[in-house]
């Protein structure tokens, strides 16, 4: 294959499947409370003082700056999350080609286009940028440990910058340590690249905690430790084969052809990294979500592109095990074919990660927002998306977690710390939500009592019932409903004090 047609693909496969998604005329609605963090931020506000912040904020900070230069949207944020998917695929390119050769990076680069997950979060997710830090960290080390000082700085830098966008991904650094160990069997070294990649996130821990005291802890920690799970080992397990898509799925046959690959190789770092992330998502994540899954693609296009490019070679004289292993993927893939279609919402479906709200039904939501809506109020609505969309503030800010975050502080307040704590461990996920909702509805009261909320966003009976709980926490109002396209679908009302 010449340099020019190798070129060529890569850029088909690269860009290709971000062309489609950002096309798509549906998205998918999944933690977009964090646009709205970025677009507070971009606006002056500082997080755990103005809003609560559950992970820090590094990524929104980003998406903030982007928002400054190119305003807040829905668009300027998925272009943004498409270049780092992107990024991420070249990466894991390069990486793959330096060690198989041009055929088998365009096949990695294929592998990780082909995911379902990376469909799934195009608007925003904080795993999207620690996986592209990630595969820069495979890059650098394609040849083996860094040699020089300058490449093990830069691979440090690339650790670090993983866990500033997300510190759950640690596992996957562990991987990455264990493996520069066993290769190089140098400790002092190996000593140095973990300070490296950890003491960024130590500082900035440090600084936060400094300038916000108690309120950042309780909510970077405490939170997390309060918010309950959403299932045993089991269940945990079955989450995760619903969610195998198609790299993961190359990612797993490739692991068992590699599995013998020697210590210090590009495969054996892959190893590492999806066996230390896989264990701990299945055995040390109480709370469980596809997305945490996300990191996964990095080691599995590189097990995949390069057990795919093998295959390719040898498929005039297929063996025994070559047989059984594709046999195995084709299982695994018929599995994430049962799976692909997903209802998100009653009404509301999406397929393999495409869908499942209509851009244009949320275009039409928010120009109802803005009509109805002054730019100087807020806007409670069922997801953050609408008021993001339409440029206003949402009511409550982080409205998912604001009921728990509030249980906590009043326990600590009560009960003391520890006590408190202990209290809310082993809870139920949506049971812990559901039990602290009314903290939210009086968090809305409030903002209704002073005129800061314009406009709410809801299925019609959520409305109504929002509406009396108001009502009965002496903040009367009447819901005056515009155009809707029908009896499933969110609605917009005017807020208007009063009964």
């Amino acid at each position: 294959m010449s340099a020019r047609v190798g070129g060529i693909l890569l850029g088909l496969v690269v860009l290709a499947p971000r062309l489609a998604r950002t096309l798509h005329p549906g998205l998918w609605d999944e933690d977009t409370f964090a646009l709205a963090s970025a677009r507070l931020l971009a606006e002056g506000a500082e997080p755990y003082r103005d809003f609560d912040a559950p992970y820090l904020p590094l990524v929104e900070v980003g998406l903030a700056l982007a928002f400054r230069v190119f305003g807040a949207s829905v668009r300027v944020a998925e272009v943004a999350t498409q270049a780092m998917q992107a990024g991420t695929a070249l990466l894991l390119a390069y990486a793959t080609r330096r060690v198989f050769g041009r055929g088998a990076g365009i096949a990695a680069a294929a592998v990780f286009g082909a995911s379902g997950l990376a469909f799934r979060y195009h608007l925003f997710e904080h795993e999207v940028p620690a996986a592209l830090a990630l595969a820069g960290a495979f890059a650098l080390c394609a040849g083996g440990p860094p040699a020089t000082g300058g490449r093990r700085l830069a691979l440090a830098a690339c650790l670090a910058a993983s866990l500033l966008a997300k510190a759950t991904v640690a596992a996957a650094v562990a991987g990455v340590l264990a493996w520069h160990l066993l290769a190089t069997r140098d400790r002092l070294a190996t000593a140095r690249l973990c300070l490296g990649a950890v003491l960024p996130l130590v500082l900035l821990a440090v600084f936060l905690a400094l300038r916000h005291g108690s309120e950042f802890w309780l909510q970077s920690v405490g939170l997390h430790l309060v918010k309950g799970g959403n299932g045993d080992l089991l269940g945990r397990a079955r989450l995760f084969q619903r969610e195998v898509d198609l790299p993961l799925a190359a990612g797993i046959c490739g692991a068992i052809a590699a599995w013998r690959a020697p210590r210090g190789t590009l495969l054996s770092l892959a190893l590492a990294v999806a066996g230390a992330e896989a264990a701990a998502t299945l055995l040390l994540k109480t709370a469980l979500w596809a997305h945490n899954l996300y990191p996964l693609l990095v080691p599995a296009s590189v097990l995949g592109g390069a057990g795919l490019a093998r295959g390719i070679r040898s498929w005039r004289r297929p063996t025994p095990a070559g047989l059984a292993l594709v046999a195995l993927f084709l299982l695994l893939a018929a599995n994430a074919a049962r799976h692909a279609r997903v209802i998100a919402t009653p009404g509301h479906e999406a397929l393999y990660g495409f869908g499942f709200f209509p851009r244009a039904r949320l275009e039409g939501i928010a120009a109802q927002v803005r009509a109805t809506c002054p730019p100087d109020l807020a806007v409670e609505g069922s997801s953050p998306i609408f008021a993001f969309a339409a440029g206003r503030d949402p009511a409550v800010a982080f409205a998912e977690f604001h009921g728990v975050l509030s249980d906590l502080r009043e326990g600590i307040r009560k009960e003391g710390l520890l006590a408190a704590l202990r209290a809310r461990r082993g809870r139920d996920f949506w049971k812990a939500l559901e039990a602290c909702s009314p903290l939210h509805l009086d968090a809305l009261a409030e903002r209704v009592r002073r005129g800061e909320v314009g406009a709410l966003v809801h299925l019609p009976e959520a409305a109504e019932g929002i509406a009396r709980a108001l009502a009965g926490r002496g903040a009367a109002v009447r819901l005056e409903p515009e155009a809707s396209p029908g009896p499933d679908e969110p609605r917009v009302y005017r807020v208007v004090r009063g009964p």
